[in-house]
C-alpha cells in the first residue's frame, strides 16, 4: 500500500480528512502522516486549531509534522522593501496598472513556502520509515471542488508524488465536511489563508484579528511602492479593491460589483499541494 501524507492547511477540509481517519470514516492506511507547511504568517486561529489537531493526532498515533522555510513569507517581502534583496517569491499581489485597470502578479509563494516544504518533510519521513520514495498526498477538496482538484493534478511536477482526494471519492461536499467536523469537535475552523493573502474578500479582511490585521497593514503599506528593487514598478495592494487594507476595514467596501472588480476568490488549488 502506498504511504499517505495528508496536507494540512489549517482549514476545515484538510482537518476533515484527519478527523475522518481518526473517527474511522476513512479506513486508516498502514503508513500515514500529517504534514503542515507553516509560512510563518498563518492566522492566530490557524495556529490554535493546528495545536488542537496535533494533540488529537498524537493521541491517535498519527505522526504530525510541521515545517517551514528558512524565513517567513513576510520576511521575504520585507527584505526587498527594506532594500536588502532584489528578489522575492511574491504572493499574487494586485497591481494598479498604468492607465487604469487591475493586474495581478504571478503566484510564486506557494512553491517555496508550501509545496517545497511539504515535499522535504515527506521525503524525510519516507526515508526515516525505510519506505520507498513514493507517496499519495491527500488534499481535502470536497466533491463540489472538482475543478480545483483538476488544477492541482495538472500542476503536479514530480513522479514520486501522486494526489488523492478522499472527500471527492466519498461524495462529501464542503458543507458536509464542515458539518462532520462540527459534530466531531463541537466547532469548525475559520478560513485558512496567510495573513497577507491577496485572495481575501472584504468580509474576510474584516474578520481578521487586530494582531493579524496590524501585520497585514504593515505588509500592505510596505509593498505599495517598495517592490521596485525586484523590478515590480506598479503600485501593489493586498486588497483586490486597490485600496489600502486599513481603509477598507475602517470605511467599508466602496466598490461593490463594479465591472472588472468582481471578487476573484481563490480557485487555484495550489496552496494545499
Amino acid at each position: 500500500m502506498i504511504p499517505v501524507g495528508i496536507s494540512y492547511s489549517g482549514g476545515t477540509s484538510s482537518e476533515w480528512m484527519i478527523r475522518a481517519v481518526i473517527e474511522g470514516v476513512i479506513p486508516r492506511p498502514k503508513h500515514i502522516a500529517v504534514f503542515m507547511a507553516d509560512t510563518g504568517d498563518e492566522h492566530e486561529w490557524t495556529y490554535e486549531r493546528a495545536a488542537m489537531l496535533e494533540e488529537a493526532c498524537r493521541a491517535a498515533g498519527i505522526p504530525f509534522f510541521r515545517g517551514a522555510d528558512r524565513e517567513t513569507l513576510s520576511e521575504s517581502l520585507f527584505a526587498v522593501t527594506h532594500g536588502t534583496r532584489t528578489r522575492t517569491d511574491t504572493p499574487p499581489l494586485w497591481t494598479e496598472n498604468p492607465g487604469g485597470g487591475r493586474g495581478q502578479l504571478h503566484q510564486k509563494c506557494t512553491k517555496r513556502f508550501k509545496t517545497a516544504v511539504i515535499r522535504r518533510m515527506q521525503s524525510a519521513w519516507l526515508r526515516a520509515s525505510n519506505l520507498p520514495k513514493r507517496i499519495e498526498s491527500w488534499i481535502g477538496f470536497g466533491n463540489d471542488e472538482q475543478n480545483r482538484a483538476n488544477k492541482a493534478v495538472g500542476r503536479l511536477d514530480v513522479k514520486w508524488q501522486s494526489l488523492g482526494f478522499p472527500a471527492i471519492r466519498m461524495g462529501a461536499s464542503r458543507a458536509a465536511q464542515r458539518a462532520d467536523v462540527e459534530r466531531w469537535t463541537g466547532s469548525s475552523p475559520l478560513f485558512s489563508m496567510c495573513v497577507e493573502c491577496p485572495f481575501k474578500d472584504p468580509h474576510r479582511w474584516r474578520q481578521t484579528t487586530p494582531t493579524d490585521l496590524r501585520k497585514a497593514v504593515q505588509i500592505d503599506e510596505a509593498i505599495r511602492h517598495g517592490l521596485e528593487p525586484a523590478g515590480i514598478i506598479e503600485p501593489c495592494y493586498l486588497s483586490d479593491r486597490l485600496i489600502p487594507v486599513e481603509r477598507l476595514v475602517r470605511d467599508g467596501d466602496p466598490q461593490i460589483d463594479l465591472p472588472g472588480f468582481e471578487a476573484p476568490g481563490c480557485d487555484a488549488g495550489a496552496c494545499f499541494v
